[in-house]
C-alpha cells in the first residue's frame, strides 16, 4: 500500500496536481480522499477536488466510491470546460460502474448518462446522444436528481422516445427553445453567459489589441464555449442556451 501510495503521489505531481501539506505525510482512507474533493469543490478549489479524486481512484481500485469519484472528477473537468476528459470519464463509468451508487444508496447511472448524453449533443453524435436519452427514459424513469427533479424530465424533445420531426416541407420554424426553463434559471443562464462573455471580450481586447478580426474569432470561440458548458450545466441545449441569451439581452435581465 505504502508502495502504491507514493507511485500515485509522483503521478499528481506529474499532473502539476496538489494536496494539502498534511495529506501528503499520511496515506488517507478513500473516505478522506472524497471528503477533502467535496470541500473544495465547495470553495472552488477544483485543482485539489481533482488531485483528491485521482490519488482515490489511483490508490483504491475496488473501494466502493471508485464510480462516485469518477463521477464527480466527471463534474470537475465540466465545470473546468474539460470536455474531452469528462466525456472519457463519463464514458468509462457507463462501461465500468453500472452498479455504483452516490453517498445516499442512489444508482450514479442516470446523472453520468445525462451528462454524456449531453456531451453528445454538443458534439453533433447525434445517434448517440438519442441511444443514452432513450436509455434514461427505459431504465431509469423514476430516477431523481439532487434537487428532486426526475432525470427524464431534461431530456430534450428531439430525444423523447416516439418524437417525430415536424413534417411540413421546407425549413421548419424554429422552437421557442428559451421556454425550455423558468424565468429564474434563465435569469441564471443569462448572467453566467454574460460574466463568461464579459471575461471573453476582455482577452480579446488584452491578446488581440489592434486586430478586429482576431478579436471576434477569439469571442466566437469563446461564446461556442460558453454554450456547451451552460448546455451540460443546465441540462438542456446549447441551442436553448443561446435563446435564453438572446431573450436575456433582449430583456436587459
Amino acid at each position: 500500500m505504502r508502495r502504491l501510495h507514493l507511485r500515485a503521489f509522483a503521478l499528481l505531481l506529474a499532473l502539476g496536481l496538489c494536496l494539502p501539506c498534511a495529506a501528503q505525510e499520511q496515506i488517507l482512507s478513500a473516505k478522506q480522499l472524497y471528503g477533502i474533493a467535496l470541500r473544495a469543490m465547495q470553495q472552488d478549489n477544483m485543482k485539489q477536488a481533482k488531485a483528491a479524486l485521482t490519488m482515490l481512484i489511483l490508490q483504491y481500485p475496488g473501494d466502493e466510491r471508485q464510480g462516485l469519484a469518477h463521477l464527480v472528477l466527471a463534474q470537475v473537468y465540466l465545470k473546468e470546460s474539460d470536455f474531452f476528459a469528462a466525456k472519457f470519464t463519463l464514458e468509462r463509468i457507463v462501461a465500468e460502474f453500472a452498479d455504483a451508487k452516490d453517498r445516499h444508496g442512489k444508482p450514479i447511472m442516470p446523472s453520468a448518462l445525462t451528462y454524456l448524453a449531453a456531451l453528445y449533443s454538443s458534439m453533433k453524435r447525434e445517434d448517440d446522444a438519442r441511444r443514452l436519452y432513450h436509455r434514461i427514459q427505459k431504465e431509469f424513469p423514476d430516477a431523481v436528481d439532487d434537487s428532486g427533479e426526475k432525470f427524464v424530465t431534461a431530456v430534450p424533445e428531439q430525444y423523447r422516445i416516439g418524437y417525430r420531426p415536424p413534417s411540413a416541407p421546407g425549413k421548419p420554424a424554429a422552437p421557442d427553445k428559451a421556454a425550455a426553463t423558468d424565468d429564474g434559471t434563465k435569469r441564471k443562464i443569462y448572467q453566467q453567459y454574460k460574466q463568461l462573455m464579459d471575461r471573453a471580450r476582455g482577452e480579446a481586447m488584452t491578446q488581440f489589441p489592434a486586430s478586429l478580426a482576431k478579436r471576434r474569432e477569439h469571442v466566437a470561440k469563446k461564446a461556442a464555449i460558453a454554450r456547451k458548458a451552460l448546455a451540460i450545466r443546465f441540462k438542456i441545449s446549447a441551442e436553448e442556451v443561446e435563446a435564453v441569451a438572446e431573450e436575456g439581452k433582449a430583456q436587459g435581465w
